[in-house]
């Protein structure tokens, strides 16, 4: 991975500036790595993630139908989205089009270390009417139609790399 090293907000911005196509992802540890919040799970090996996931958004879909008004997603990548957005550990990460949304992430906590912004470019957007989340083998942009946002774009990591 290339990397570029900056130490002042205008130096930030002559970067991104030069480098506006694209998602981003801004992380307050450099050291953080790329893994989806299912992925981290401690808990779980991977040999058991893809049941329990399978699980967990079961559940979700089924608890949280009643809050749900007229919201309600049609298909699993937007039930996923969803999910994602209330906590529920899933294979997505959230990225934004904003490289300053991504600084604001890089840099919103406490932390006396280096933050990171990582920008993906040419990453191919997933079929939702043909492609199972659950089913797909690499990484793939999805951008969700249930709370879509102008700053909101999802990187999606494949089952290969859980």
């Amino acid at each position: 991975m290339n990397g570029l090293w900056v130490t002042s907000f205008d130096e930030l911005h002559d970067v991104l500036w030069d480098a506006r196509k694209g998602v981003y992802r801004g992380v307050t540890k450099a050291t953080y790595e790329l893994i989806p919040k299912v992925g981290r799970s401690p808990r779980h090996p991977n040999t058991k993630l893809y049941a329990h996931e399978q699980q967990m958004l079961a559940a979700f879909k089924n608890y949280s139908v009643p809050y749900l008004d007229m919201m309600k997603p049609s298909n699993d990548w937007d039930w996923l989205a969803l999910g994602q957005h209330h906590g529920l550990p899933t294979r997505l990460l959230d990225w934004t089009r904003s490289p300053l949304v991504a600084a604001w992430f890089a840099v919103n906590k406490d932390f006396d270390g280096d933050s990171a912004i990582y920008r993906f470019t040419g990453v191919e957007q997933v079929d939702i009417e043909h492609e199972s989340p659950f089913s797909v083998t690499e990484v793939k942009r999805f951008l969700p139609g249930v709370h879509r946002c102008p700053a909101c774009v999802i990187a999606f990591w494949p089952n290969s790399v859980l």
